[in-house]
């Protein structure tokens, strides 16, 4: 039984990781995004910010040029731990 379980176990996780393998680099995101903490694409933009003790910003960043369109200063927060955006 121990057998069964472990080899449907062994192909589960095969399975599972060669879905993970299947990626491509488009590319680095821009400098000022050094600490990038949460990611979100919106309206063909990517959002993001980074992680806690920088600037509570959000950098909008052009999916083609993956430069920096927009900065969006929240100026009533804190970066303090910052993980991840919610649509």
């Amino acid at each position: 039984m121990k057998n069964i379980t472990l080899f449907f176990l062994t192909l589960l996780m095969s399975t599972f990781l060669r879905g993970q393998s299947d990626t491509n680099s488009l590319g680095m995101l821009p400098s000022e995004v050094w600490e990038t903490s949460g990611l979100l694409f919106y309206n063909n933009e990517l959002i993001t910010h980074n992680d806690s003790g920088n600037e509570a910003n959000l950098f909008v960043i052009d999916t083609l040029s993956r430069a920096i369109s927009r900065t969006v200063v929240i100026s009533n927060a804190q970066n303090i731990d910052w993980e991840d955006m919610a649509q």
